[in-house]
């Protein structure tokens, strides 16, 4: 019968639709995991940089000390 047919290709399309949806939400939540590692890394990187300067005044002070 044609509403048969009808409900199969309402019923491919709703599957093909969740499908989309489904993959567009995995894209979508990785996206957002590297967008959180990149921070992540820019905000350790930081942190060194401001323990290597604390490290290089340090020692730059107990040579100047010690002179």
């Amino acid at each position: 019968s044609s509403l048969g047919h009808y409900k199969n290709l309402a019923m491919e399309r709703a599957e093909e639709a969740l499908a989309v949806s489904v993959m567009e939400r995995k894209t979508q939540e990785k996206l957002r995991e590297n967008a959180f590692e990149a921070y992540i890394q820019e905000m350790n990187a930081e942190e060194q940089k401001e323990m290597d300067e604390r490290t290089s005044f340090q020692y730059g002070r107990s040579d100047t000390e010690e002179a």
